[in-house]
């Protein structure tokens, strides 16, 4: 295979592709290609408002609708106007539109996207009735930072049934002068526009999102699955019942109330996380005297970005001092969970 290097634009090979030359990490979505769905693959039916409830790092508004969210397989052996290196799409389906329902991304730290970008994006499906969709922007400052400056339906685009890639240079204010507080991110939203208050269905199918510096739109980034996961779980982790089974913790104890305390570890968030857990969640121990406990409800204290220093379940029969060494998390039922949330 013959090829052809270039140092602006990348290699070129005999059959038309381009490989860019653009560095790893030139995206600043994260799931673009809409790979990972930790919280589940679909949601019927949803009147959530700025809820994350299917697939990673994407959320959902439904500002009035009802909407469907899935995601979707692409056809074996791929589809029109879709590059065969792309599996999996979102589909965001109102049954019910209403001005503002969308999704979107939040982009962790407001100042990390300055300057001149592109986004570029493969989509296809069904208009709204105002015949196209927004893409608004936001740039929100943080807890104790400037007022967040909105700029709705900056632009606009309209489907066909087919997928086409769709690409816009994006220039954010200048946010100089402005405070910086906490969690403060930029946001990109997809979303039936403002002025469109029409309740007709559409349907959006998305994905290949990328936002990259500059004013040209490069082939994907394709990261590994495992590449991938790893960003989204920056934000959010979740241990499933029936496919995680038993998560070994280390070493237990249990305190004053004959409570197992359990330390819960997990990949570093980006900030102290929120942990829920569903309220059948066992804890099982691999001591000399093998004690399970049951019952509940349990509770998680002093969380922190790695790892949360108690896990407290209520038992029955347990002898203070009888817990010790590794001690498994049991997730016995398939719908049993563990959320570890630190989303935007």
């Amino acid at each position: 295979m013959s090829l052809l290097l270039n140092g602006t634009d990348g290699v070129t090979y005999n059959d038309g592709t381009l490989q860019s030359s653009a560095p790893v990490g030139r995206n600043r979505i994260i799931n673009g290609n809409m790979q990972i769905a930790q919280r589940g693959t679909s949601v019927t039916g949803s009147t959530a408002a700025a809820a994350y409830i299917s697939l990673d790092r994407w959320a959902s508004h439904a500002s009035g609708a009802t909407y469907n969210i899935s995601q979707e397989s692409v056809t074996v052996g791929g589809e029109t106007g879709l590059p065969t290196t792309f599996t999996k799409y979102l589909k965001f389906n109102p049954t019910t539109g209403a001005d503002n329902c969308g999704i979107w991304q939040t982009i962790e730290d407001v100042d990390s996207v300055q300057g001149t970008y592109t986004l570029s994006f493969y989509a296809k499906g069904t208009n709204p009735a105002g015949g196209s969709i927004g893409i608004s922007l936001m740039q929100n400052f943080g807890s104790g930072g400037s007022t967040t400056v909105n700029t709705p339906d900056a632009e606009t685009f309209t489907l066909t049934g087919t997928w086409q890639r769709f690409t816009f240079t994006i220039t954010p204010p200048s946010i100089t002068g402005k405070t910086i507080g906490t969690a403060s991110y930029y946001r990109i939203f997809f979303n039936q526009k403002a002025d469109d208050n029409s309740a007709t269905a559409w349907t959006l199918d998305i994905t290949g999102v990328q936002l990259e510096v500059g004013t040209t739109a490069t082939d994907f980034e394709n990261l590994q699955y495992g590449q991938q996961l790893a960003l989204c779980q920056r934000y959010f982790e979740r241990y499933n019942g029936g496919v995680d089974g038993g998560i070994p913790q280390g070493v237990a104890r249990t305190d004053l109330g004959n409570r197992p305390e359990i330390n819960l570890f997990y990949l570093e968030k980006r900030a102290n996380p929120t942990i829920s857990g569903d309220s059948t969640v066992n804890c099982n121990t691999m001591a000399n005297t093998n004690v399970a406990t049951t019952g509940g409800p349990h509770s998680f204290v002093g969380t922190g970005p790695r790892g949360a220093n108690l896990f407290y379940y209520t038992a029955s029969g347990v002898v203070a001092g009888a817990l010790s060494g590794i001690v498994l998390i049991v997730l016995n039922g398939a719908s049993d969970y563990i959320n570890i949330d630190a989303e935007l």
